[in-house]
């Protein structure tokens, strides 16, 4: 029957602007319970385990910066970027400089890449939009990449970033989203 599909696609789309309490939809109440659930899985004793091989490198060019000044920071190709340096350096000269500081970075990144997932609505639909955050928060190589001081969830943040801005240039033409 034509008619039905419709029809249960129209009672899926109702589910998610139910309202639970006041303004707050089921879709919006999915959102802030993942994104306690993503919070607390990335935060959650992030300082406790040593460093990493890698992540102490990082954390050591970070923390030269900070005690030998901006200059002590050359570029070298075996490394990463001065993004991942520079932005742990700014966390450690404001918090300290702490296993979990060091974290900290990236934890932010990851949670800035979750929540591409409301601007992405648009594009891969509201429950495509719903698995992309479920799926992200509870995928354990995501929370080990969103807690590990690496250069992978800057990429990953940065390369989605662009994705959409490229979407959005495609449909509006406008020059921001293009420089984006």
């Amino acid at each position: 029957n034509p008619t039905a599909a419709p029809a249960k696609a129209g009672a899926l789309r109702d589910v998610l602007d139910r309202k639970v309490v006041g303004e707050l939809t089921v879709e919006k109440l999915a959102y802030l319970v993942l994104f306690v659930v993503a919070v607390v899985s990335r935060f959650w004793e992030a300082g406790v385990r040593p460093l990493h091989h890698d992540e102490s490198i990082h954390a050591v060019f970070s923390w030269k910066i900070v005690t030998e000044g901006v200059g002590s920071y050359r570029y070298d190709p075996v490394y990463h970027g001065p993004l991942l340096y520079y932005w742990t350096a700014l966390l450690f000269r404001i918090f300290g400089d702490t296993d979990f500081v060091a974290r900290l970075s990236p934890n932010l990144f990851g949670l800035g890449f979750l929540a591409l997932a409301w601007p992405l609505r648009r594009y891969i639909g509201r429950w495509g939009a719903l698995a992309f955050f479920l799926l992200v928060t509870v995928s354990p190589s995501w929370i080990y990449f969103t807690r590990f001081l690496r250069h992978d969830i800057y990429s990953a943040l940065f390369n989605l970033v662009a994705v959409y801005c490229g979407a959005r240039y495609y449909d509006t033409r406008s020059p921001r989203f293009m420089y984006g």
